[in-house]
């Protein structure tokens, strides 16, 4: 039993030591990372300053009001972080740009370099409320404007001029994370008048110094971003999109918007006014990319379910009744360039038409109204508008407890059900009354008709000859 003891004790021996040599570099790990923690700010703040003017040129400064490297993370933080331009080093460069970098909160971890390939790694970059502005300094005038071509482009050249006679070939970002980003979408990425709260994006493995191959949006493999409480004002200055919330995936091939309305501006004046309440708007399998470059929505299959959309016009005079009929176009020129859907269906939606100036008063109202379109497309090329139905080469609309009223001011028409479609070119109505409205106080002076019919069909009916020329033969 004595002989015993020793050899057992060997294992707790062993265990104490290496739970020690353990504990000591945890400690030491720990020493270092406060050292540089704290101790980067006060070593290290001049020495980036310069590094980072002697880079850009001499044109460019930093200034931060905290600085620390973080050791375990092999990364670095800054707060308060500011790019400003040198002053007056922008005055005899031409058309040169120039950019103000403003960042509350930045963090970048997981810094590698790879030797062989000469790249430069980040492994994440996480950004909070950042602020870009960018402008051109014109020559000869003190004032500055925007650039035509994109800022995103722009800054990346400014980097790789930065780079120009370095070793490192590439620099990468594997994945670059930004928090409360209004701003920056606002006045750098989209560069439009819109409105939006907490916005985020996310952009993954990132290529700074060479393009990829196709191009892809922010050279990177894949984005997503998002935002809530989204508005912009539409192409015609009269309808406003408004969204709680829009998601949209490069990588994952969506767009997906919730509590989607379009809402007109009735004190501007037009002949004819859009309004849409949607709970959801989801366009999968969509090529981001493109729509990204081109301004070109392509999509194969749309289904959108409780749609509400109305039209309101203003009376029109018989002799101004060869104006143009509204157009969707006009909603998203100028933002989106075409909207083309293979396959599009509206379930269960309710529609009507109103005059503007008497929005209580209906020309047509259903209870409920389904669409089924197929190659369904708004936008300029005229030569896909060709002979289209409901903007579709064919579509079929079914409607339950239709009533409008005709041009003559005189007559009401009623349906039970009413399905016209393109595909074999029918027109079917139950329960179809075509009567005079009610308080006309008609004398027997005018004509006025007054039919029921149970059940009505009407075949070859040439409805894209009806639709888009307006006549019935």
């Amino acid at each position: 039993m004595q002989e015993n003891q020793p050899q057992e004790a060997l294992p707790t021996k062993r265990r104490k030591k290496y739970l020690r040599l353990a504990g000591i570099t945890l400690l030491v790990l720990f020493s270092l990372q406060l050292v540089f923690y704290f101790g980067s700010d006060l070593l290290l703040r001049n020495f980036l300053k310069e590094k980072v003017n002697i880079a850009s040129g001499n044109k460019y400064e930093i200034d931060f009001e905290e600085f620390h490297i973080l050791f375990l993370q092999r990364g670095i933080s800054f707060k308060g972080l500011k790019l400003n331009p040198v002053e007056g080093q922008f005055k005899d460069l031409g058309n040169t740009p120039y950019f103000r970098i403003s960042i509350p909160e930045i963090d970048i971890t997981g810094l590698n370099y790879r030797f062989f390939r000469k790249e430069f790694v980040i492994g994440t970059i996480e950004l909070v409320n950042p602020e870009v502005d960018f402008k051109l300094a014109p020559k000869d005038t003190m004032e500055v404007s925007k650039p035509s071509t994109s800022p995103i482009l722009i800054l990346q050249e400014e980097i790789k001029k930065s780079f120009l006679g370095s070793q490192v070939k590439e620099i990468r970002i594997k994945e670059l994370k930004i928090d409360d980003a209004d701003l920056l979408m606002k006045n750098f990425i989209y560069q439009k008048a819109i409105k939006a709260e907490n916005t985020r994006l996310l952009l993954e493995d990132i290529q700074l110094l060479q393009l990829r191959n196709p191009e892809t949006p922010f050279n990177a493999k894949g984005f997503s971003f998002g935002f809530d409480n989204f508005e912009v004002l539409l192409a015609d200055s009269i309808h406003t999109i408004q969204a709680q919330t829009v998601n949209v995936s490069s990588l994952e091939q969506f767009i997906d918007a919730k509590e989607v309305k379009i809402i007109p501006d009735f004190s501007k004046s037009a002949s004819t006014y859009f309004q849409l309440d949607l709970d959801e708007l989801l366009l999968k399998d969509a090529d981001i990319n493109r729509v990204f470059y081109t301004s070109e929505v392509a999509v194969g299959q749309l289904k959108i379910e409780n749609p509400e959309f109305y039209l309101y016009t203003r009376e029109i005079l018989k002799k101004d009744r060869g104006s143009e009929p509204f157009d969707l176009y006009a909603l998203v020129e100028g933002i989106l360039n075409s909207i083309q859907i293979q396959d599009f269906e509206i379930l269960e939606g309710k529609f009507g038409k109103r005059l503007a100036d008497s929005r209580d008063t209906y020309m047509i109202k259903t209870d409920r109204i389904d669409f089924r379109m197929e190659d369904f497309y708004i936008g300029p090329d005229e030569s896909k508008k060709k002979d289209q139905f409901f903007y579709a080469d064919n579509a079929s609309v079914e409607i339950h407890m239709v009533e409008f009223a005709l041009n003559d001011s005189i007559h009401r028409m009623k349906g039970d059900f009413v399905r016209l479609s393109s595909f074999d070119d029918k027109i079917e109505i139950d329960g179809f009354k075509l009567f005079p409205a009610e308080g006309l106080g008609l004398d027997g002076k005018k004509a006025h008709l007054d039919i029921d019919v149970s059940g009505l069909v009407i075949t070859a009916a040439t409805l894209k000859q009806v639709y888009n020329l307006g006549i019935l033969d």
